[in-house]
């Protein structure tokens, strides 16, 4: 026990300490006024705690929070009509109010149309307001939207957040990007998130889990209340040796040290899940996806293309075997607004297994978002050698990787090949088509 006592002998102040934080960790107040009793204590959240500053537990005085921002139904079918709703909660100590706006973001590049604007009322501490938006799903296409308050209070960064609402559910902007399975010995298990949008994201809410294998994903680790600026990083560690790792310091960190959460090096499920316990992103990990390694970072290639692809994957080149917190070694050469019907990219590409250019990107763009994809590639003999996919929903824009091999697995050999792509419409009849001549060569 920690007693203050005055210089007349009264005790003023008296607390229990607790045994078992993490190392590293205080005790703090929750409330400086708010008594000694244990609810009023919180473990610090600040590494080191805040001696001489403001409890890292303490609620600001001014702060407005966009506590959630869902959908009903979560994955609307085309034609159905569905609600974007908000909760806007007072998580600061004193009366406040503000505006609400919500955006829809449109567009590879994506344009911004404000959709619904709000003023919340004047909410007390503790107290919330909820905002519905009515909208309708015209086309079978995943849309983004984006809420977000002024921003004027003590703490701007719990107050704004994304959603994606999707028919099929598809994943958002919050990826898993990179993964430390086999680190060396003595070293940290991580995980890096990026942040793929165009605005900050809250992780308020978030959680992220694994399992004792492929496919199972019981066990969570709530993150903490941090803000990932666009195009930004967040790494998750198993312990505190990550700071041994060459990150930047500006990017955030959570080390999930009490969870049971191990990645293991046979392979496993790591599941991202958002604030409303949906599923943002999903990587079932196997060692053949990279070198196999210790040391060595799996890193994702593209955002743009599904994260169970192996192809996809790729150990890090870096000179450290890895890039937490830094754009990866491997991220696909950067292509802006597609806006033709297929892009190929790079052109030559060179499939020899040095990192460099060994997957074609193949990007496309239709003019219907439910539209079925059909998509070959041919020799200059006109022989197809491989099919990418076969009469495949597609919105309408996308990325599929190729990585020169025929369809039994086997390399093929160096010279122009032939990109063809068929969009199918309702009934298997043709609505768009397209084929660009891609050189194959690789590096002796």
């Amino acid at each position: 026990m920690v007693s203050l006592v005055d210089d007349q002998g009264h005790t003023v102040s008296s607390y229990i300490y607790s045994l078992l934080n993490p190392e590293g960790y205080s005790d703090e107040k929750i409330l400086p006024r708010g008594g000694d009793d244990t609810t009023n204590w919180a473990n610090a959240t600040q590494h080191h705690g805040t001696p001489g500053a403001r409890n890292s537990v303490t609620p600001p005085d001014h702060d407005l929070a966009l506590a959630r921002l869902y959908s009903v139904p979560p994955f609307p079918q085309r034609g159905d009509s569905f609600v974007v709703g908000s909760v806007v909660r007072n998580d600061g100590q004193l009366a406040l109010a503000d505006t609400l706006r919500l955006f829809e973001l449109i567009g590879a590049l994506p344009e911004t149309v404000l959709v619904r604007l709000w003023t919340a009322p004047t909410l007390p501490p503790g107290d919330s307001a909820s905002f519905d938006a009515p909208l309708w799903m015209s086309e079978s296409v995943t849309r983004r939207f984006w809420a977000r308050l002024s921003g004027t209070d003590d703490r701007p960064q719990n107050d704004a957040r994304g959603l994606s609402v999707s028919p099929s559910g598809e994943v958002g902007s919050v990826l898993i990007n990179e993964i430390m399975y086999a680190p060396e010995p003595q070293r940290s298990e991580w995980v890096e998130l990026v942040n793929t949008s165009p605005f900050a994201q809250s992780l308020s809410g978030w959680s992220f889990g694994d399992g004792t294998g492929i496919a199972d994903t019981v066990r969570r680790f709530r993150l903490a209340d941090v803000q990932i600026e666009a195009g930004g990083f967040v790494v998750l560690a198993a312990d505190s040796t990550i700071l041994y790792e060459n990150v930047p310091p500006f990017v955030p960190i959570q080390v999930w040290e009490h969870a049971p959460i191990t990645l293991n090096n046979t392979g496993d499920s790591l599941v991202l899940y958002d604030a409303n316990g949906a599923l943002a992103d999903r990587v079932d990990y196997r060692p053949s996806w990279g070198n196999s390694t210790s040391g060595f970072g799996l890193e994702r290639i593209s955002t743009s293309s599904p994260s169970n692809d192996p192809l996809n994957w790729a150990s890090s080149l870096d000179s450290t075997g890895a890039t937490p917190g830094r754009v990866n070694s491997r991220t696909s050469p950067a292509l802006g607004a597609v806006t033709e019907v297929l892009t190929l990219q790079p052109n030559p590409f060179s499939p020899d297994g040095d990192g460099h250019d060994d997957l074609l990107f193949i990007r496309y763009r239709l003019e219907h978002a439910d539209s079925r994809l059909d998509l070959r590639i041919y020799d200059v003999r006109g022989r197809e050698v491989r099919r990418l996919t076969n009469n495949a929903a597609a919105t309408f824009s996308g990325e599929i990787l190729w990585d020169g091999k025929d369809a039994g697995g086997r390399d093929l050999p160096t010279g122009l090949y032939i990109v063809y792509l068929e969009a199918l419409g309702k009934g298997g009849t043709r609505i768009q088509s397209a084929k660009r001549a891609v050189a194959l060569a690789r590096r002796s």
